[in-house]
């Protein structure tokens, strides 16, 4: 079934969605770049709209944490983060934290404090730096210099906290960094991980983690990685080789996944799409990949899928352009 909602705001200057994500019962979806709107999922699946928040800067497809209350927005390429709390969903509260000399290249909420992966403009000064969580109270924290990174190529898109670790997810590495003492962070060790690709984990059961590759351009499919011990060893690589992976969710040990092969379709850049279960219980298996009524179009944004959902036994897909698909569980 296909459905048409009120989520795309039609006198937008940007005509499709961008940024689209679920937590807990709630829905955040960015279509102007310096508005977050959040909306309530509601059973049967329906959405309705809680509250707009401007954003005062631009976050153009930013990378994203959600903890507690909290979502940490990192901008693209830039130098700026938005820190989100939600916790009063009448009176959200945004703060933007900026560096005028250097780049934000990653950023973590975790222990009650942040990090973040700093690069300088000018000097290849690269460092990993604490402070506490900006607040309406106390907005620029002082921060310190904790670890310094000597790879220039590193850039930790997103990372992963489990217990007393902070995985830092790069193209090819994995950061470990021992937060036990919040304020006095350690590095474990860089793991190289040769075509990890720009990726984001999610955190399975017994010490195992995937990471997804997301990026349209890269093709790497998905790593399963072995985890425990504080140390990372991959287990399996190139499940969905050279395909992009638009959504997922996972259930028990059920990974059910939406993604895009990217074979052209008759010498025209269009891509099938398709919805794939795997077994997690153990090493990943492909229960089932079946095809979906929804083709890409390279270059029209509007095409994209934004975001996977199930929700009261049926598969939620929803397009750059504010298109729904409820297809049966």
């Amino acid at each position: 079934m296909i459905t048409h909602s009120n989520i795309l705001d039609l006198n937008s200057k940007r005509k499709y969605l961008h940024f689209v994500k679920n937590y807990k019962n709630l829905l955040f979806t960015i279509q102007e770049d310096n508005i977050l709107t959040i909306w309530k999922i509601e059973v049967p699946f329906q959405l309705r709209q809680l509250v707009k928040i401007p954003l005062e800067e631009r976050f153009y497809e930013p990378n994203f944490q959600f903890i507690d209350n909290t979502l940490l927005l990192r901008g693209n390429r830039g130098n700026k983060i938005a820190i989100i709390n939600f916790q009063n969903l009448d009176k959200p509260t945004v703060i933007i934290r900026q560096r005028e000399m250097g780049y934000i290249k990653g950023a973590c909420i975790a222990k009650d404090k942040l990090y973040i992966q700093i690069s300088s403009l000018y000097n290849k000064d690269y460092r990993f730096e604490v402070s506490d969580i900006p607040t309406i109270n106390n907005t620029d924290p002082i921060s310190k210099i904790v670890i310094p990174d000597k790879n220039e190529e590193s850039s930790a898109f997103y990372s992963l906290v489990f217990n007393d670790t902070i995985y830092w997810v790069n193209q090819d590495s994995i950061f470990l960094m021992d937060i036990s003492e919040p304020d006095h962070p350690k590095s474990i060790v860089t793991k190289e991980i040769v075509n990890l690709g720009i990726g984001y984990p999610i955190l399975l059961s017994d010490n195992r983690m995937i990471v997804f590759e997301i990026a349209s351009d890269v093709r790497i499919g998905l790593n399963y990685l072995d985890i425990s011990g504080n140390n990372v060893k991959r287990k399996a690589k190139g499940l969905f080789k050279n395909h992009c992976i638009r959504g997922w969710q996972v259930i028990d040990n059920t990974l059910y996944m939406v993604h895009l092969d990217l074979k052209n379709m008759n010498n025209e850049r269009k891509y099938k799409t398709y919805l794939s279960s795997i077994d997690l219980s153990s090493d990943p298996v492909i229960n089932f990949t079946k095809e979906l009524p929804i083709i890409e179009v390279y270059g029209e944004d509007n095409t994209t899928i934004v975001w996977y959902y199930i929700s009261n036994n049926k598969h939620i897909i929803l397009q750059g352009n504010g298109t729904f698909y409820e297809l049966p569980f």
